[in-house]
C-alpha cells in the first residue's frame, strides 16, 4: 500500500503561499480553479498542503500561467522561495508596458518619485498609497508604495476580491481586500487574518486593484 509522503517545512510554506493567492486574491475554490484553469483539485490540494512531492518545478510553472490568466502576476521565485516581487492583481485589458518597467527598475527614493509621476501621467485613473504597516504582508509591506488603477460606480464589481487601494466617500484611503457581503454592502479586509473584527464596512468612492508595488533599494 502506498503512503502519502508527509509534508516538510519548505513544502508547507510554499503551499501556504499558493493557498493565500487562491483564497485571498482570487476567492475561488479548488474545484472551481480546476474547472477554469485545468489543474486537478487533488493536485492543487497536495501543493497547498505540502503533501506528496509538494510544489514541483513543473507545478510552479503551471500555477504561474494559471494565476496570470486569473489576473494575478506572480513569479516562480516568489512561489518557491518567497523571493522578489509579491503577487499583485492585474486589471483586465490594461496596458502593462509601463507597469512592467516599474517592476524592473531600481527604486531609490528619487527613482520612486520619478516613477510615481510617470505612472500618474500615463494613467488618468492612477492612484498610489504608502504602506504604513505589515498588516497585509507578504503582499504589501511597510514603506512600500502600492500603485493601482481606479474603478468607480458601476465598475466597482471589477475590483471585488482584489487587494485594493480604496477611497471612501468621506475622503479616507485604505488598503485591503474588497468584498461585497449580502445585507452589509462593501467590506474591506485590512489584515491577513481570519478575525472579522478587522473588516471595515465602507461607503466606496473608488477602488483600485494594486497592479504594482515599489520598494526602496536597501
Amino acid at each position: 500500500m502506498s503512503r502519502t509522503k508527509m509534508p516538510n517545512d519548505v513544502a508547507v510554506i510554499r503551499g501556504k503561499r499558493v493557498r493565500e493567492i487562491r483564497e485571498k486574491l482570487l476567492g475561488i475554490s479548488r474545484p472551481k480553479f480546476e474547472e477554469k484553469y485545468g489543474i486537478p483539485k487533488n493536485t492543487l490540494r497536495n501543493w497547498e498542503q505540502g503533501t506528496a512531492s509538494g510544489l514541483t518545478d513543473d507545478g510552479v510553472r503551471q500555477l504561474c500561467k494559471a494565476f496570470e490568466k486569473a489576473g494575478v502576476r506572480v513569479s516562480q521565485e516568489w512561489l518557491m522561495d518567497g523571493i522578489g516581487q509579491s503577487p499583485v492583481r492585474t486589471t483586465p485589458n490594461q496596458d502593462t508596458r509601463l507597469i512592467g518597467d516599474l517592476l524592473g527598475r531600481p527604486t531609490s527614493t528619487a527613482c520612486i518619485k520619478e516613477l510615481l509621476i510617470s505612472f500618474h501621467q500615463k494613467y488618468p485613473n492612477a492612484t498610489d498609497a504608502l504602506v504604513e504597516n505589515n498588516d497585509l504582508s507578504p503582499y504589501l509591506n511597510a514603506d512600500e508604495h502600492a500603485l493601482g488603477l481606479r474603478y468607480y460606480g458601476d465598475e466597482l464589481g471589477k475590483a471585488l476580491n482584489a487587494l485594493c487601494i480604496v477611497h471612501t466617500t468621506d475622503k479616507k484611503a485604505y488598503l485591503g481586500y474588497l468584498r461585497f457581503v449580502k445585507n452589509k454592502g462593501y467590506q474591506l479586509q485590512t489584515q491577513l487574518s481570519d478575525d472579522s473584527k478587522h473588516d471595515l464596512t465602507i461607503d466606496i468612492f473608488s477602488a483600485a486593484p494594486v497592479v504594482a508595488v515599489l520598494r526602496k533599494t536597501k
